[in-house]
């Protein structure tokens, strides 16, 4: 009897553990939107983003949701959010880009002091870029206009 006690305990515990992790991550998820200008041909997630006027959004952002790209009122496609840190110190609004080869790939974008947006790197670009470091790599920031909506 003392070890069906015991084990309802531990599972209750367990149960109660659990939903105390999940409940910050969900009342932190946001609605995300805003535009950027790229002055350079980027890649982003699986998406190749030529210059030009972007548009993104993302609903309940949280680690491995989806930030939509649209240019000129059509669709791009979906990139898909490594992981987000809320109150980050950054006082601006912005997507870094760093250099891989003769391209740029999107690593991060920060929306001021809300959060920082990671996006992964495929592997292949992470070795090119280790392989090609000598110096300090360089990464172009492009200014990001969030909606006040």
């Amino acid at each position: 009897m003392n070890i069906n006690r015991n084990l309802r305990f531990c599972g209750l515990f367990a149960l109660a553990l659990l939903a105390v992790a999940i409940v910050p991550s969900v009342a932190s998820a946001q609605a995300f939107r805003g535009k950027f200008t790229l002055p350079f041909t980027a890649h982003w997630g699986g998406l190749a983003l030529p210059a030009g006027e972007y548009y993104f959004s993302a609903d309940n952002l949280t680690d491995l949701s989806l930030i939509t790209i649209q240019h000129d009122g059509h669709y791009v496609g979906s990139v898909m959010v490594g992981g987000v840190a809320y109150d980050t110190p950054y006082n601006q609004n912005e997507l870094v880009a760093v250099p891989i080869g003769q391209i740029y790939r999107i690593s991060v974008l920060r929306l001021g002091h809300e959060c920082a947006i990671t996006f992964p790197i495929p592997k292949r670009e992470r070795e090119q870029m280790s392989a090609a470091i000598q110096f300090p790599v360089l990464a172009r920031v492009v200014a990001v206009q969030p909606d006040k909506a």
